[in-house]
Parts: structure tokens; C-alpha cells; sequence
């Protein structure tokens, strides 16, 4: 599989295309939001345990079960985001990398529709690069340095796997620094809810412990194919093959079904700087 640069860099800025893209970062940031979602109602639910005892009883029962029921919520619908901007953008790569020429028109229309009821952010995204302000989907991948004798397809997915890698760094830096917090703030109020019932205190932050186990696993499968991507693009650098490409094509796909989304507050940030970086390490 060896597709001229010139036709990737068509074919990823036609209408269709763009819009793909478009819509599946919006996907993936609206699940970024019901992620935030679920864990502000797994520490409400915590936090309920300090409602005083001298209120009804039916408040004391209500008041963490409507909060795991509301993180439960926003969790199953994640999921579901997660799932159809992973797909939009496989979907994606197979119509610029050639590898499924078979439109999928539910996909299409579904998009379709979303841009319209969405057309001044679509307009915004679709015509805007990672240089610009805000960043962009259009020249999704930078082949301005890929010479002739080069893989084009090999070079993208080398591409994302490099964003990825400066991206999550990032975020789980972030992450660790909530970790912190949310230890020192569990340091201050240990001598409060230490006097609780101990059935009581896992009762209340069932919810919590659940959201933070399966935070854990997303992030063990995210690591371990990330592990597993870097291993066969440094295979790769040395014998290239179709087989080869198509196998890091699979474990790109599976890595995007990850529930474990970016932070868009800073990809918005770093967009233009790592743009920059990358075309400087490209040359």
C-alpha cells in the first residue's frame, strides 16, 4: 500500500471528508463532557454522606442514588460517543488510505445531518488548519516533508501516533495533578468522615471507587496498545510491508475505541505549537 502523498492530501480536504473529521472530534469532545459529567455526580454522591442526619430519611436514601444514577448515565453515553467518533475516524482513514472503498452511507447521512444542525462550527472547523485559531480538521495529515520514495500512509499513521504520544503526556500529567488534589482534600476531611459508619462510607462512594476502576482499565488497554503501536512502527522503520501497514491501521483503530478521550481545552492550546514542532522535525 503505497498511495501518493498528492492523493491523501486531496482526499483528506474534500467536503465529505472534512466533515468526518469535524464531527468526530465534536463527538469525542462531548464525550470528554460526559465523562466530566459522571465524575462530578461520583463525588456528589460521596459528598452526600455529609448531609445532616436530622433531614428525612427519604433525602439520606435519594440523594446518592440519584447521583450513581446520573453518573451512570452520563458514563453509558461516553461509551456510546467514544464508539461512533472511533468509527467516524476509521472511517476516515480508510477512504484517504484507500483500504475500504465501500461507502457507508449511514455514516454519510448521519454526518450530513450533523453538520447542518451545526453549520457555523462545522464551517469553522472544516476550513480552519491545526495552525489556525481554533485549530482545525483541514491538512488533517502534514505530508509537506514526505519525499517520493517514501510510504505516505506509513508517514500519517507515524504522524498520529506522534500526536497522541505528545497529547497524553499531557493529560496524564493533568490527571496526576487531580489525583493529588483530590488526595489532600481526602487527607483534610478524613477526621469527618472517619466518625461515619465504614458500610456507610462504601456505600456512598460505591459509585466513585466503580468509575475509578474503570478509569484504570481504560487507561492499562490505552497504554498497552500505545506500547504495542511504537513497537511496530520501530519494526516498520526497518522492513515495511502492506501486511505491516494494515496491522498498525488495526491496532490504530482499536487504540481510538479506548474510552479514554483527550482534553480539548488542551489540544486548543498546544495545536499550533506541536503543528510547528512537528513540520520541524519532519524537514
Amino acid at each position: 500500500m503505497n498511495i501518493r502523498k498528492e492523493t491523501i492530501q486531496e482526499r483528506q480536504n474534500e467536503e465529505l471528508m472534512l466533515k468526518i473529521q469535524y464531527v468526530a472530534r465534536a463527538k469525542y469532545n462531548s464525550a470528554e463532557k460526559q465523562g466530566n459529567i459522571a465524575w462530578v455526580m461520583c463525588f456528589a454522591s460521596a459528598a452526600t454522606v455529609f448531609i445532616p442526619s436530622s433531614l428525612p430519611e427519604m433525602y439520606l436514601i435519594m440523594a446518592p442514588i440519584l447521583c450513581d444514577v446520573l453518573a451512570l448515565t452520563a458514563s453509558i453515553g461516553q461509551n456510546s460517543l467514544v464508539k461512533t467518533a472511533a468509527n467516524y475516524r476509521e472511517y476516515f482513514d480508510a477512504c484517504v488510505f484507500d483500504i475500504n472503498d465501500t461507502p457507508n452511507k449511514t455514516y454519510e447521512n448521519d454526518i450530513k445531518e450533523y453538520c447542518m444542525n451545526h453549520s457555523r462550527e462545522c464551517d469553522i472547523q472544516t476550513n480552519n488548519t491545526g495552525l489556525d485559531t481554533p485549530p482545525g480538521v483541514r491538512n488533517w495529515y502534514d505530508l509537506t516533508e514526505v519525499g517520493p520514495n517514501d510510504n505516505a500512509v506509513f508517514e500519517c499513521q507515524k504522524q498520529n501516533a506522534w500526536w497522541d504520544e505528545k497529547l497524553s503526556k499531557k493529560r496524564v500529567a493533568l490527571l496526576a495533578l487531580f489525583i493529588i488534589i483530590a488526595s489532600v482534600v481526602l487527607v483534610v476531611l478524613w477526621p469527618i468522615i472517619k466518625d461515619t459508619n465504614g458500610v456507610t462510607r462504601v456505600i456512598f462512594s460505591s459509585a466513585m471507587i466503580i468509575k475509578a476502576i474503570e478509569r484504570l482499565k481504560a487507561e492499562y488497554e490505552y497504554e498497552v496498545i500505545s506500547h504495542k503501536i511504537e513497537g511496530a512502527i520501530g519494526n516498520m522503520s526497518v522492513g515495511l510491508s502492506e501486511e505491516n501497514v494494515l496491522d498498525l491501521q488495526k491496532w490504530i483503530n482499536e487504540k481510538r475505541h479506548c474510552n479514554v478521550v483527550g482534553m480539548d481545552i488542551l489540544h486548543k492550546k498546544l495545536a499550533r505549537s506541536l503543528s510547528k514542532t512537528y513540520q520541524t522535525i519532519s524537514k
